[in-house]
């Protein structure tokens, strides 16, 4: 793995380790739907600062959405994949008719 390809996975897993940070309260088993609910939104509300120490506001969306990935693949997860840079053949790009 050469450094470029570490420093990517650290920067991942911090960023899944913020995701399961926040959504972590609203994983409780004895929360009930809408305990849950509301828990979720007041964790919408708030501001939060990321990994990297910039300010952010998370949708509630996103925080469902994290919340069902967790459930359905752990930790994980909510590590984001790493982006794959495709090269476009697409004949109209290479002004092919």
């Amino acid at each position: 793995m050469s450094l470029e390809e570490h420093k990517r996975r650290e920067r991942a897993n911090a960023i899944g380790l913020f995701r399961y940070q926040l959504i972590c309260p609203a994983l409780e088993d004895g929360l009930s739907t809408r305990q849950r609910g509301r828990l979720v939104r007041e964790i919408a509300e708030r501001r939060h600062i990321d990994p990297f120490g910039t300010q952010v506001q998370i949708a509630r969306a996103t925080l469902d959405r994290w919340i069902r990935r967790y459930r359905g693949g752990g930790f994980e997860a909510l590590v984001p994949e790493p982006r794959r840079l495709a090269t476009r053949t697409d004949t109209q790009v290479l002004g092919v008719c």
